[in-house]
């Protein structure tokens, strides 16, 4: 047996004047529904209510709440319109689709420079050319760029003046790394950070031991390539997969050829 959340909508038939469901008989309603956790809402041409009901499967959610905030409307006075919209949902599935982030990573003009390796100045010229990523958003305080688009045209983007500096091409073997071992952004992301060190983060979603076991698949794929991860702590290799799991940054370095040579 599952604890499902039910919405059960109704709407006032075509041609019926001004129907307003009653403020008095939806208070009750929601009164009558209480030992469900009801919740009702009302307006012009139509009134809904959303139950929770414990069954076997949706289906069996679906029929039980549906007598019940139909009996329980009568009951109330509610209009007698009918039903147009039935949405059943477990419980636990509504609660993991409610935790889920519904905004995207977005970085600033300042970000999204560090991300690249670049000035200000360079990087309000590659953004006013056809090739760069649109903004996701324009705000009066600036532009805002989904960091993916700009992550995916920072491996892309081909640099003409001069020979590329030390952390950036660090940063691209790290990434080939990565995704040699089958791990992309989605998994992790990486970039530029202060000093032109390169910086990891877990990207991975999912339960705690999901992400520790992505976690130490980022850390033998980099071990692999002559890298090690490291943050201020010091830590172990055990203890590194918990911090990157715990969607820690951390610094990537790289491992002394001997270290490599023995690996």
């Amino acid at each position: 047996m599952y604890w499902f959340s039910v919405l059960w909508e109704t709407r006032a038939p075509g041609g019926v004047p001004h129907a307003v469901a009653d403020d008095d008989a939806a208070d009750t309603l929601m009164d009558l529904l209480e030992e469900h956790s009801g919740v009702v809402t009302a307006g012009t041409d139509s009134w809904g209510a959303t139950v929770s009901i414990h069954a076997a499967d949706a289906l069996e959610a679906a029929n039980t709440g549906g007598r019940l905030v139909g009996t329980m409307a009568m009951r109330a006075g509610m209009p007698a319109w009918p039903a147009v919209r039935t949405e059943v949902v477990r419980q636990d599935v509504l609660d993991a689709d409610n935790a889920r982030p519904t905004l995207p990573d977005l970085v600033s003009a300042p970000e999204a420079a560090e991300m690249l390796g670049i000035s200000a100045q360079r990087f309000h010229e590659l953004a006013a050319g056809r090739q760069f990523p649109q903004p996701g958003y324009e705000l009066r305080t600036g532009k805002l760029w989904l960091r993916d688009a700009i992550a995916a045209f920072g491996e892309r983007w081909e640099r003409k003046p001069g020979r590329p500096d030390r952390g950036t091409l660090m940063r691209k073997r790290v990434t080939s790394a990565l995704l040699d071992a089958g791990l992309t952004m989605a998994d992790s992301k990486v970039w530029l950070g202060q000093e032109r060190t390169v910086v990891l983060q877990l990207e991975a979603h999912g339960s705690a031991p999901v992400r520790r076991r992505c976690a130490a698949r980022v850390i033998a794929a980099l071990g692999s390539a002559g890298f090690g991860v490291t943050d201020e702590g010091s830590r172990s290799a055990e203890d590194m997969e918990a911090y990157l799991a715990g969607g820690h940054t951390a610094q990537v370095f790289e491992l002394a050829q001997e270290t490599v040579r023995r690996a």
